[in-house]
């Protein structure tokens, strides 16, 4: 892993220098270059390594055209790379080495073949499949912990709601029970009210047949005066009548 670390880093730093010394495009080829490695620093390496080698098909004679075969081998080991093939940058960088044996490119592309050469690169392919899997995974763990965390926010601001309403119907709970609290005093209340009224009625209705019975004694009392008064006029009407006939024997004699 130490010279897969060491091969990625010098074919980086080349490229990174290829890319700054850079002349402004002023050709069709070196206008396709640039934008190939736009893409390519942007993360785009499926897409950039399709660039690069359309460019070096198109052009095959343009001074870009073996930077760009370069560029396509190294985009399928970029560290950032999810989709890395190592035998394939291998034999394209082995083809390279082949093809241009006396360019400096050439030479660096068989260096880097030969090393790649001393790896095992079919359990370094697995491990690179494995460890993208992993991260796959734990991307997916970690959308699922996002989301999850995002439910449980929700939980919680719905726990909050559901305490708040709580202790507002706690709160009314306590209003209703005092209110019948006060209902229940007033309750008492009218009820003692009711059975001092209940007691006044009663003395009031002995009180009632007691008058009853004096209207009626003072009824026969009166009855029995205006008699007696009666009487009396009688009484009176005949010694007036034998006054009167008195004084009329007193005059005759």
């Amino acid at each position: 892993m130490a010279m897969l670390r060491m091969i990625l880093l010098s074919m980086l730093m080349l490229l990174s220098a290829c890319a700054a010394l850079m002349p402004p495009p002023a050709t069709e080829d070196a206008l396709r270059y640039q934008e190939a490695q736009a893409l390519f620093d942007r993360g785009l390496f499926q897409e950039a390594r399709r660039s690069f080698q359309a460019l070096a098909e198109q052009y095959p004679r343009s001074p870009w055209a073996l930077q760009s075969r370069v560029s396509a081998a190294h985009a399928l080991v970029y560290h950032g790379n999810s989709e890395k093939n190592y035998q394939l940058a291998e034999q394209e960088l082995s083809d390279i080495a082949l093809q241009y044996p006396g360019e400096p490119l050439g030479v660096e592309a068989a260096t880097w073949s030969d090393m790649l050469k001393r790896i095992d690169l079919k359990r370094i392919q697995k491990l690179t499949e494995e460890t993208d899997a992993l991260t796959r995974k734990v991307d997916g763990l970690t959308k699922e912990l996002q989301e999850a965390r995002v439910r449980g926010e929700a939980l919680e601001t719905e726990r909050s709601r559901l305490s708040a309403e709580r202790s507002a119907l706690e709160t009314n709970v306590n209003v209703l029970a005092r209110e019948k609290a006060s209902l229940l005093e007033e309750k008492t209340t009218i009820e003692q009210e009711r059975d001092r009224l209940a007691v006044n009625k009663a003395d009031l209705e002995k009180e009632r047949a007691e008058l009853k019975r004096d209207i009626e004694h003072l009824l026969k009392a009166k009855a029995k005066l205006e008699k007696n008064l009666h009487d009396l006029r009688m009484v009176d009407i005949k010694l007036e009548k034998q006054r009167k006939q008195g004084l009329k024997e007193e005059g005759k004699e």
